[in-house]
């Protein structure tokens, strides 16, 4: 058999026995290599940053934080001015100072939907 046929047919073998997973089978072989449910459980606070790359290179920072139970805070600064969204386990507010708001205020229903998920 031609070796590029023979690539192509273990190619086809592998990518068939990862499609017959389910995904508990993937999310139960996760946890296993992290070290188990326990060591996750133990996880008490998240920390991650990044940038949104918008039209034309324009970059956002943002930062978001968690922390358990549901506390939840997230930061984006566009042109010099840091928004804050926070969520504190019972209501949500926000600071927009691009939109000329320096003052927090609470946080509609979809916003506050979308940061506690």
């Amino acid at each position: 058999m031609p070796k590029p046929m023979l690539a192509l047919l273990l190619l086809l073998l592998c990518a068939a026995g990862a499609m017959s997973q389910s995904a508990d089978e993937i999310v139960s072989k996760y946890v296993k290599t992290v070290g188990g449910i326990d060591k996750i459980e133990a996880v008490k606070s998240l920390r991650r940053t990044g940038k949104v790359i918008a039209g034309g290179g324009f970059e956002i920072p943002l930062v978001e934080e968690n922390k358990r139970p549901n506390l939840v805070r997230q930061d984006i600064t566009i042109q010099g001015l840091t928004g804050i969204s926070a969520y504190d386990g019972k209501t949500g507010w926000k600071v927009q100072p691009w939109s000329g708001k320096k003052d927090a205020e609470a946080m509609g229903e979809g916003e506050l939907k979308g940061i506690i998920e």
